[in-house]
């Protein structure tokens, strides 16, 4: 089975056939004691599908959606209103993105309103076509482990026989960049690998133009802030 995607150990999994079976599972999952981060459904109708699909397996990977994602994504809308570019931003939000048989919908999306010339190519996550996603963040929060996991993926034009990739339909993703959160008592999360840096050019596809345009860095503090949040959201 191909997947552009990898469904953690342990998830849960269940017949997709209806919207209505899904509901009821996901609101089972949900309401136990230790909610699963990711859910897998399988024999699911294209039709019905919101999150991420491989159609010829009908397999959906359902993301539940985290208050982490929402976070950093106003941290980066913040960052682009200091220096004065957040008109130069346009957020697709969940915008679906679709390569060959597999469809995605990212938690949010970036991209800039002005592309440099050439085709506008649609592509999916960091696939072979050279589409334009850039970057991508990966989230993972670990309840039973009171961690949080944040990885920078970028693409990797030159597929690497060891190493982190991640293979893609005939493309790699490098996962440049890995940050953990661990819960402590009284006291601000423990982070290793701050600070989360995306670089200009891979937000704007063009170099900065002037001293106010910098790289988003997501300091050791603002991840944190996000952590905090995050746990007490759960």
């Amino acid at each position: 089975m191909h997947r552009g995607f990898e469904i953690p150990t342990g998830t849960p999994t269940a017949i997709g056939s209806t919207a209505a079976g899904i509901r009821k599972f996901v609101e089972l999952q949900m309401n136990s004691p230790s909610p699963p981060s990711a859910i897998n459904f399988t024999n699911v109708p294209h039709q019905i599908v919101k999150e991420s699909n491989d159609r010829p397996t009908r397999s959906l990977a359902r993301k539940v959606p985290g208050f982490s994602h929402r976070t950093l994504s106003r941290q980066i809308e913040k960052q682009a209103t200091d220096m004065g570019i957040l008109s130069d931003l346009m957020s697709l939000g969940n915008a679906r993105v679709t390569s060959g048989d597999i469809s995605k919908e990212p938690d949010s999306s970036f991209r800039p309103v002005a592309v440099p010339a050439g085709p506008d190519r649609h592509g999916g996550f960091m696939d072979k076509r050279d589409g334009q996603v850039k970057v991508v963040i990966v989230i993972s929060i670990e309840r039973a482990r009171e961690k949080i996991l944040i990885e920078k993926w970028t693409p990797n034009p030159t597929p690497l026989n060891t190493g982190p990739a991640l293979r893609s339909r005939g493309r790699s993703a490098l996962r440049e960049q890995t940050i953990t959160l661990t819960k402590t008592h009284n006291r601000p999360a423990a982070v290793t690998g701050a600070p989360l840096v995306i670089m200009f050019h891979e937000m704007f596809l063009r170099n900065r133009a002037t001293d106010t345009e910098k790289d988003f860095r997501i300091s050791e503090h603002d991840l944190q802030e996000i952590a905090k949040k995050v746990w007490d959201e759960m």
